[in-house]
C-alpha cells in the first residue's frame, strides 16, 4: 500500500485520560505522521555541591546526543491490509497516564517515531 492509508471514520463512546504528558500523544482520528520525542534528566544531589549549568546540560552525558541506532529488519515484510468497516467503533476507555513519548492513536496511521532518553542520577554522600 505504500504511502497510502485507509481513512475511516473513529467514534468514541467515552474516554477518560487523565494525564498526558512529556511530549506524549493522544489523538483520534486519521494521521499522516506522528512524532513524539522526550529528553528528561533528573538529579537528585543531598550536598550542597551542585553545578546547575553543568549537571543539567545534556551536551555532558553521552546518552542524550548518541546517534540512535533503529532496529533493521532482516525480512521484508509484504502487508495488505483491509477494513470491514469504514469506521471503527471504540466504547469505554480509561487511561490514567500517557507518557514520556508514548502515543495513543484511534485512527490511522502511516509513520510513528518515538524516542525517550532518561537519565536518573543519584548522589548520596555519607
Amino acid at each position: 500500500m505504500g504511502d497510502s492509508m485507509i481513512k475511516r471514520t473513529a467514534s468514541v463512546d467515552d474516554i477518560f485520560v487523565t494525564t498526558v504528558a512529556f511530549s506524549s500523544i493522544f489523538e483520534i482520528g486519521d494521521a499522516n505522521f506522528a512524532t513524539a520525542e522526550s529528553k528528561a534528566l533528573s538529579v537528585q544531589q543531598p550536598t550542597a555541591v551542585f553545578f546547575p549549568q553543568r549537571e543539567a546540560d545534556f551536551n555532558n552525558y553521552p546518552v542524550f546526543f548518541r546517534k540512535t541506532r533503529h532496529m533493521q529488519s532482516e525480512n521484508q515484510v509484504n502487508k495488505r491490509t483491509f477494513a470491514r468497516h469504514d469506521k471503527i467503533c471504540v466504547g469505554n476507555i480509561g487511561i490514567r497516564e500517557i507518557s514520556q513519548s508514548a502515543m495513543v492513536q484511534i485512527g490511522s496511521l502511516n509513520h510513528a517515531a518515538a524516542e525517550a532518553r532518561i537519565m536518573h542520577i543519584r548522589l548520596a554522600h555519607s
